[in-house]
């Protein structure tokens, strides 16, 4: 989905890429991973840091810096 998305911000068509789960992968990953694995932020928070934003922002920033 990630790549879909920096497709779709770069002009390309985001079909050209088809989501799989971690168990579709072929070799499997050297570790199992969770099925959900939302990262806790308290740490961040309790340091007064500013909340990141959302990945998008920043992505359509970065593609349109790169390919002005």
């Amino acid at each position: 989905e990630f790549v879909q998305e920096i497709l779709d911000v770069a002009g390309h068509d985001p079909s050209r890429v088809s989501p799989i789960s971690t168990a579709d992968l072929d070799p499997p990953r050297p570790a199992p991973r969770p099925a959900n694995s939302v990262l806790d932020n308290a740490v961040w928070r309790a340091a007064g840091l500013p909340m990141m934003r959302d990945f998008r922002a920043p992505l359509t920033e970065l593609v349109a810096e790169l390919n002005p």
